[in-house]
């Protein structure tokens, strides 16, 4: 991992890493309601959620994520593109 070579204890980091990619599963899960409940809250949650994932994927790099990098840059790219217009 990219941080125990800047010399973070690998607990340290391992939980960090837990703690992001929990936090970006749960608020892009709340997207996912938020679009079923035709909410225009999906919007900044979506962003925050695609953000806090491209982050962890950052500092974590590793190319099993690779995936990850597209899906959070397509959600980023569907909020830039007001995608669905009906929910805007």
């Amino acid at each position: 991992m990219g941080l125990t070579r800047a010399h973070v204890a690998q607990n340290s980091t391992r939980r960090l890493s837990v703690l992001m990619a929990w936090i970006s599963a749960i608020v892009l899960s709340l997207v996912g309601a938020a679009l079923l409940a035709e909410s225009v809250l999906w919007v900044p949650m979506a962003v925050f959620g695609a953000v806090s994932g491209l982050l962890l994927k950052a500092i974590f790099f590793n190319t099993r994520l690779s995936v990850g990098v597209l899906i959070d840059v397509g959600i980023l790219w569907a909020v830039a593109a007001g995608w669905p217009p009906s929910l805007l």
